[in-house]
């Protein structure tokens, strides 16, 4: 799943990365290579850190998560995913910024 920074839940087809490119690209009016072409050389071995900047989103699977910043409204959707059963960690012990 990838959560949005306005804390709405989508599921990440076809993967992470390709939901984040799109919405990106979606975001901003661009195509693909466009967003590539954007990618700073000190992220191009570490493309998903920069796609997480990017995009303001956050990464869940079902016992881990990954983003590089929180939102208020995406630390509101991981408590509600976790209170669901969705996602099994303890957020506020392997995450403490949540």
């Amino acid at each position: 799943m990838i959560i949005h920074p306005d804390g709405s839940v989508h599921y990440a087809v076809p993967s992470h990365s390709e939901y984040m490119t799109a919405y990106i690209c979606r975001r901003d009016r661009i195509t693909p290579r466009q967003l590539e072409k954007r990618c700073p050389k000190a992220y191009y071995f570490d493309y998903m850190t920069w796609l997480y900047k990017e995009s303001g989103c956050v990464s869940v699977w079902s016992n881990f998560i990954r983003a590089v910043t929180f939102t208020k409204a995406q630390i509101k959707a991981l408590n509600e995913l976790r209170a669901a059963g969705v996602l099994n960690l303890d957020i506020k012990e392997d995450f403490p910024c949540c």
